[in-house]
């Protein structure tokens, strides 16, 4: 059986994603949101949070794709202050998130307590009718229980 360290270079080269990304750059392939996406993404796995902060900072468009990533990289780094920030920023420039955006969140507020902002999530998600979505119960639920809320997980 391989160790865990070797999974995670597996799942996870650096030098690789920098490779494509100078590719694409290179190529002149256009960087519309889904690829700008997959480069955020692929950084904040790679744990390299600074490239993918840069590039999202560079956009000049922004959309609920680019800001979902940005919450689950954070999340998914252990920054669960900066992704209710980019969450909050979302809500700024008026867009609606959607039901992944909000799955992506919720495990922010678990991570911080934050059991008042995990509860107005949960209100807005029954609000919109988006209690229906599988993820989004489980993270609901999650949320609840890492917050100490059993009762409400349940």
């Amino acid at each position: 059986m391989e160790s865990r360290k070797s999974k995670n270079s597996i799942l996870c080269n650096l030098d690789l994603a920098k490779e494509i990304h100078c590719y694409v750059i290179r190529q002149g392939v256009p960087l519309d949101m889904f690829l700008k996406s997959a480069l955020i993404d692929v950084y904040f796995k790679c744990k390299n949070v600074e490239m993918a902060q840069n590039l999202f900072n560079r956009n000049t468009e922004m959309d609920i794709v680019i800001f979902t990533t940005m919450i689950s990289g954070y999340v998914l780094n252990g920054m669960n202050f900066s992704a209710l920030d980019v969450f909050r920023w979302l809500l700024l420039e008026q867009m609606r998130p959607n039901t992944v955006t909000l799955a992506s969140v919720l495990p922010a507020c678990a991570g911080l307590a934050a059991l008042t902002l995990g509860k107005e999530i949960h209100g807005y998600i029954l609000k919109k009718r988006l209690e229906g979505s599988c993820f989004l119960g489980s993270a609901i639920s999650d949320m609840y229980s890492k917050c100490g809320r059993l009762d409400l997980a349940h």
